[in-house]
């Protein structure tokens, strides 16, 4: 519009555009979005695979691993490799595999790394990268673990004995 009027001040001619908007609003907007009480950013759950795995952690990956030497390499994969994973929800962890392929990891390769990177890295990138390491890491574990209940809160709770038989106690106030 500016063009086939140079002349028209930019005020006017965002009154126009906003107007039109206004008018149109059905014809532009998905109807979903017009619903009473939906909220996109308040009712949409956090999607972890394309949101963190395969954007935060991707490139901290990219920038971690693409500096290293083959001496580093080796250093990285051997830590990877000896990494105890009994307590992780993960698969097993095969460094060579993931070193190989560095730069085209899916989602369960950058899950393992997201939750073990800190305990790997801490001398073979910068001090910058690490604290970013650690950080995503500490948020990838909120996110798959948004509540964890303390025992403090809740001292009674039921579990199974290896015979399958319930059993409660009190903890926390040895009670």
């Amino acid at each position: 519009m500016q063009k086939l009027q140079p002349s028209r001040p930019p005020c006017e001619i965002q009154y126009e555009l906003m107007a039109w908007v206004d008018a149109n609003k059905p014809a532009i907007y998905n109807s979903f979005l017009m619903m009473p009480g939906f909220y996109a950013s308040r009712d949409t759950p956090v999607e972890i695979l394309h949101t963190i795995l395969l954007g935060v952690v991707k490139y901290i990956w990219h920038v971690s691993h693409s500096s290293w030497t083959s001496a580093q390499q080796k250093v990285y994969s051997g830590r990877l490799q000896a990494t105890e994973d009994s307590g992780l929800s993960i698969h097993p962890i095969r460094a060579s595999y993931i070193m190989q392929y560095a730069n085209s990891l899916i989602g369960r390769q950058l899950k393992t790394l997201v939750q073990v990177n800190a305990f790997h890295v801490y001398n073979l990138v910068d001090s910058i990268h690490f604290l970013l390491t650690k950080a995503i890491g500490e948020l990838a574990a909120l996110l798959w673990f948004p509540e964890i209940r303390s025992s403090l809160h809740s001292p009674t709770y039921s579990y199974r004995t290896p015979t399958g038989f319930p059993d409660s106690y009190r903890t926390g106030l040895g009670l």
